[in-house]
């Protein structure tokens, strides 16, 4: 869930939200990154982004992912080999 609300004013902004494609995000809110994998949120002014890094079967040296359906971000089924 994304906190956010419209932008309406210059004071909004310099109480540290963000301005992110027309709308304020307030501090330390959840701002949609540039892909599903990307974590990001507002900082002081500033969005922040890292990675997330989706799970892979343990133990199975080839597994290809098989890509998600719908809204998914990560992988949920693999084909793989034979297990190690």
């Amino acid at each position: 869930m994304y906190l956010y609300y419209q932008y309406e004013n210059e004071e909004e902004l310099e109480a540290g939200g963000c301005l992110v494609d027309g709308v304020v995000y307030a501090n330390y809110a959840d701002v949609p990154g540039a892909t599903c994998r990307d974590l990001c949120f507002c900082n002081n002014g500033e969005v922040i982004c890292s990675g997330r890094e989706c799970a892979h079967p343990r133990g199975y040296p080839d597994c290809t992912p098989i890509p998600p359906e719908g809204e998914k971000c990560c992988p949920d089924r693999f084909e793989c080999g034979e297990s190690s």
